[in-house]
Order: C-alpha cells, then structure tokens, then sequence
C-alpha cells in the first residue's frame, strides 16, 4: 500500500512547496540534510513481481520541478521487493534521489545547486531486481553545477552515481 507523506507548508525549514503557471508541483530543498532514509519495496505475492523502492533519500515523480541546493543527501537506500514463488524482484532506483514519470503529469525536472550525494546505496530484490542509480535516477531533465559533488554511491545493477 502507497503512503504519500506531505509536509505543511512552511512548517519545515528548507522545504518550500509552490505552484507554477503548469500547476505541476514546484519543490526546493536548501540548506538541508536528508541522511539515513529507506524507501523498500514490498515482498511480491505468490508468484508476483516485488514492489518498486524509488527514491531512499528525495522522490519526485509527478512532473514536478525538483531544487536540491546547498543540501547534503548521503547514507539513504532504495531496495527492491523480493518476488515470490517465481516472481521477479522489484527494481531499487535512485538511492539518493529519484526523479521519475508518472503517465499523464510527464517527466520532472530536477535540478543540483552546490549538493552533496554520497554514500547512498540503490539494490534490486531477489531473484532478477535491478539496482540502477546509486546516487540519482532520472527520467526526465536533470542538471546540476560544478559545485555539486556526487559520488561514492552504489548501485547492484548499473551506473553507481547517476543513471540511467
């Protein structure tokens, strides 16, 4: 079961949530750390695929426009379900960071001013999961500065730091 978790607005430092002229959600995250974090896919049922984990440390999969700057995301985790019964495991995607698509809303933007990702881990569920972006996993723009530093993550799959 998906369990969507929404801060109030103004409520966390760092976290600024607005609307642009699209109405796609609009996110910037600064001067933060987002450290120790967990996304995990579920276990699949008999014989079903396990659950996607997207994203263990930030998420953005709505279309939406995604700031990460002068913010450290580093020891966070996305791990695959484990299939069952002859079900393949889920995918982890984006140990640090996920910005992904979603049908109808498009692909986001997400974008690195001065951050840190490092030491975030991205591993597939048994049998067959895939681990892919240890660092970041991006579908959609992804950019980031000559200040931002990523590295010494890793992935099960393919591309430890960023990917696909």
């Amino acid at each position: 079961m998906a369990q969507e978790v929404r801060a109030p607005p103004a409520a966390t430092p760092g976290l600024n949530v607005a609307d642009d002229s699209s109405n796609k959600p609009v996110f910037t995250i600064s001067g933060s750390a987002v450290e120790h974090n967990k996304a995990l896919g579920g276990p699949g049922g008999a014989g079903g695929k396990g659950g996607d984990g997207l994203g263990g440390g930030l998420g953005s999969n709505d279309g939406a426009t995604l700031t990460v700057s002068g913010t450290t995301v580093a020891h966070n985790q996305a791990q695959g379900g484990e299939g069952r019964a002859g079900g393949k495991g889920g995918n982890g995607l984006g140990g640090g960071l996920y910005g992904g698509a979603v049908p109808g809303y498009g692909n986001g933007t997400v974008a690195l001013v001065g951050a840190t990702v490092r030491h975030n881990l991205a591993f597939g569920g048994g049998p067959s999961g895939q681990g892919i972006g240890g660092g970041v996993y991006h579908l959609g723009a992804f950019s980031f500065d000559s200040t931002t530093v990523i590295e010494k993550n890793e992935a099960s799959t393919s591309n430890d730091n960023v990917g696909p």
